[in-house]
């Protein structure tokens, strides 16, 4: 009888660790939210869309952009990007280089090329550089951005962008 019931735990315990794997999300679907989130959120800054960006952040998220003091929180970061919507029109190329998924939180490593058209008195600009963006998964089983950095580099030239 010791061996049927020893026999038994070790069956139900293989069982539930076999049912364990599937719950929640698999790692090719986080990738796939991750690539979406990053889709979003560049159609977005291309346009302007402050609500839409809004969206993708945590509400202490930090930006860190090259340059520039950190922005921190949503509603600073919005500013941040209201600021430079209200004076240019951004066209941004992206390249995702490496996307990274550990449990509930991820990273986006890439490079950044952008050409900034001033609405108004504002120069022209051209820029490019590296990114690495932490994104944290929230209490729905969703994405947001939690961290976001990006500096200069000399292998994203501004004066060369990708076709």
């Amino acid at each position: 009888m010791k061996c049927s019931f020893l026999t038994l735990a070790a069956g139900l315990v293989f069982c539930l660790a076999a049912c364990a794997e599937g719950v929640g999300p698999s790692e090719e679907d986080d990738i796939a939210a991750i690539k979406a989130i990053a889709d979003t959120w560049l159609t977005a800054y291309n346009a302007g869309d402050i609500e839409t960006l809004r969206t993708l952040y945590t509400d202490d998220a930090i930006l860190m952009p090259r340059s520039r003091r950190a922005y921190r929180g949503v509603e600073e970061i919005m500013g941040f990007f209201a600021g430079g919507a209200a004076a240019y029109t951004v066209g941004v190329i992206d390249r995702v280089e490496e996307i990274t998924v550990r449990g509930d939180i991820a990273w986006t490593v890439g490079r950044f090329w952008l050409d900034g058209v001033p609405k108004g008195e504002a120069p022209p600009f051209k820029d490019a550089g590296r990114y690495f963006i932490l994104f944290v998964r929230d209490e729905t089983g969703g994405w947001k951005i939690h961290r976001d950095i990006d500096q200069h580099t000399p292998d994203a030239d501004p004066a060369t962008p990708p076709e």
